[in-house]
């Protein structure tokens, strides 16, 4: 790279470095005088309802959500109502606004960002939305590569595409960049490594709000989502135009799935824990010291050799800290330690109250932690590895 260049991309660096902390310091001071959700509500419900007898319905809001003249706290508080329209284990519910304005649900500190949507917390949900929309710099990168240190799932249930991604922007972000191609009418191209191309057109605010978050670095992440959601559309056979594309990434999967999308490597999944009877149960311990073994070897190589590394946890007990029905990137392996990191990612952190284990957790940072190769038998049911092996 010639001298102008480097100084053109100097520049370019820059100004995205001071245009994210203008973005930062402009969000504080909005945050101030943010409108509440009630007000929200009050505000904008006739026109969403638009002459239904003011009863809102979820194909209502997802045509609202789709919608991009509509910005800010009115795109932070449909995406709110979409979330418990669309939460897991009941129909979708039509809502008035009497309904919408009466949910004094508290706060929950130690709620799970991708279980939100198991109640109704609308207000809660909408203050996480619009602080979202508040932080996040509209740029699709903001500084030269992506970064781990950032990165937070958001209230989709897609660890196992988020947890991909941290493993992939882990190994090279490099490769993780080049897979966005920004268009001059300000949609993307996404070119996953599997040889699907995905056009991505401009996110609304309220889709931006529903994904995950790199923090300062842009809307990349976003975009990757968007992208993913629209493979998983097409494999379904269902009509992209007519939903949230998002959801069907939320709906659940397994980071083999990420693995092949960002490499064009088949991925291998080692079960800890095989299928017994509609069960999976936990090893035995008489043979923990021997699976511990080959696990860490299948782990090593993988990570010698530059691949991504995933693995996930069921519907059982887990530490505390950690989550069940849960996947995580595994970024190193040390000294009989396994290196992993929680897609909550971010600001996730977690202190054991007592000694560090299986019994009280392991002290976790930014989403990353270390836990024994012995414990790692014990609480995880599978290692899904990239392999030399590509797609046909």
């Amino acid at each position: 790279m010639n001298d102008s260049k480097q100084t053109d991309q100097l520049r370019r660096l820059g100004w995205a470095f001071v245009l994210g902390l203008i973005v930062a310091a402009q969000s504080i001071a909005r945050a101030e005088d943010s409108p509440k959700f009630s007000d929200v509500v009050t505000q904008h419900f006739e026109k969403w309802v638009h002459g239904s007898k003011g009863i809102l319905t979820p194909e209502r809001v997802k045509e609202l959500v789709l919608r991009r003249d509509i910005r800010g706290a009115e795109a932070a508080a449909l995406a709110s109502i979409h979330c418990y329209q669309r939460k897991a284990g009941t129909h979708a519910e039509e809502v008035t606004r009497s309904a919408l304005l009466s949910d004094k649900r508290k706060e929950d500190p130690t709620l799970r960002r991708d279980e939100v949507a198991s109640g109704a917390n609308l207000s809660h949900n909408y203050k996480s939305f619009l602080k979202h929309l508040q932080t996040t710099p509209r740029h699709l990168f903001t500084k030269e590569h992506p970064s781990l240190e950032g990165i937070a799932q958001g209230h989709l249930g897609d660890c196992y595409f988020v947890s991909g991604v941290g493993a992939a922007v882990h190994r090279d972000p490099a490769v993780v960049r080049r897979l966005i191609i920004s268009r001059t009418d300000g949609s993307y191209e996404v070119r996953f490594r599997n040889g699907k191309h995905i056009h991505v057109p401009p996110l609304t605010d309220a889709e931006l709000a529903l994904g995950s978050s790199a923090g300062h670095q842009g809307i990349w992440l976003n975009v990757l989502e968007m992208a993913a959601g629209t493979v998983e559309v097409e494999a379904q056979q269902k009509k992209s135009a007519e939903l949230v594309v998002l959801d069907t990434l939320g709906e659940g999967g397994d980071s083999v799935f990420t693995i092949e999308l960002l490499t064009g490597h088949k991925a291998q999944k080692d079960l800890i824990r095989p299928h017994q009877k509609g069960a999976r149960p936990a090893p035995a311990e008489r043979d923990v010291p021997q699976l511990a073994d080959k696990i860490a070897q299948h782990i090593r190589d993988a990570l010698h050799h530059q691949r991504l590394v995933c693995c996930g946890v069921g519907r059982w007990t887990v530490p505390p800290g950690m989550g069940q029905w849960h996947q995580y990137a595994i970024l190193g392996i040390n000294h009989g330690h396994v290196d992993l990191w929680n897609p909550w990612g971010s600001n996730y952190k977690f202190e054991p109250k007592g000694e560090p284990g299986l019994k009280h957790g392991y002290h976790t940072v930014g989403g990353k932690f270390s836990m024994p190769i012995h414990d790692f038998v014990r609480v995880f049911g599978a290692v899904n590895c990239e392999t030399e092996n590509l797609l046909k």
